[in-house]
């Protein structure tokens, strides 16, 4: 993926977290729609926010992350690392599988970060 690729991707999601954020809240009529993803909701996407608000708390680690989609790795910080890992835990395996790179997780691992 090209960082004008990646940039879209983050872009889309920050847009689509703050647009649900400001939106008035409806009672779901379908209580999980699609259950390969383990929501509770049509996206979940409170979930979302939720889960990315503990790699946004460290400083730098979003650039961090955005450099490994240019497969440009280096040091990550330990904190990085264990907020990535955490959001890990958070979201679905489903959308990690697809969206960012296994060499990632695999140099926190090697960190002792888990």
């Amino acid at each position: 993926m090209t960082i004008k690729n990646v940039l879209f991707v983050l872009v889309t999601i920050c847009v689509a977290v703050s647009v649900n954020a400001q939106l008035q809240q409806y009672p779901i009529i379908f209580s999980n729609p699609l259950p390969f993803l383990r929501s509770t909701g049509i996206l979940n996407l409170p979930d979302v926010k939720k889960c990315f608000s503990s790699v946004r708390n460290v400083p730098g680690c979003l650039l961090e992350i955005s450099q490994a989609f240019g497969e440009k790795f280096g040091h990550m910080m330990p904190a990085c690392c264990k907020a990535f890992m955490d959001s890990i835990k958070c979201m679905p395996n489903i959308l990690y599988s697809v969206l960012f790179p296994p060499n990632l997780k695999e140099q926190c691992n090697q960190a002792g970060i888990h």
